[in-house]
C-alpha cells in the first residue's frame, strides 16, 4: 500500500544553517553575545594575563595553566576554571558596581553556551559541579 504521508523537499546548506540558527532564540543570542563580549574584554584590559605571576590562594599550580591570551574554547578544564574564577570575582558594570547575582549568572550562562556552541559535547560545564574534570 502507497504511502499518504508527505514530506518537505530537502534543505540546501544554506536553509539548514538559517533552520539551525532559528532554533536558539534571538534573545539567547544576545545574551551570548553580550557575555563574550564582556569576558572579552576583561580579558583584553587585565593587566596580568600570565598565570604564572597570578596570586591565589588555592592550591592550583599555576605553572601548567595556560595565560589569558588563549582563546576560552581553546583552554583545557583547568585554566578555564582559574580564568572564569578570576572573571567572576572582578566582572562589573561599567560604573564599578557589582552586578546582581542574576546577571551574573545570566553572564555565565552565556559563556556556557559559547563554550558548548565551540566544542560541543566536550565542552566543559562550568556550572555543574558534576563535571569534576579539573579537580586533581
Amino acid at each position: 500500500m502507497a504511502s499518504t504521508r508527505t514530506f518537505r523537499t530537502p534543505k540546501s546548506a544554506d536553509e539548514e544553517r538559517q533552520m539551525l540558527e532559528n532554533a536558539v532564540p534571538k534573545s539567547t543570542r544576545c545574551v551570548n553575545k553580550w557575555a563574550m563580549k564582556i569576558n572579552s574584554e576583561w580579558q583584553g584590559s587585565r593587566l596580568n594575563q600570565k598565570a604564572s605571576n597570578e596570586q591565589n590562594n588555592s592550591a592550583v599550580d599555576t605553572s601548567n595553566i595556560q595565560d589569558l591570551d588563549v582563546n576560552l574554547c581553546s583552554m583545557s578544564a583547568e585554566p578555564l576554571n582559574f580564568w572564569l574564577t578570576k572573571f567572576v570575582m572582578e566582572v562589573c558594570k561599567e560604573n564599578g558596581e557589582c552586578y546582581p547575582p542574576r546577571t551574573l549568572y545570566c553572564i555565565c550562562c552565556g559563556i556556557q553556551r559559547h563554550l558548548s556552541d565551540c566544542n560541543g559535547v566536550n565542552a566543559f560545564t562550568i556550572l555543574d559541579k558534576k563535571d569534576n574534570r579539573y579537580i586533581k
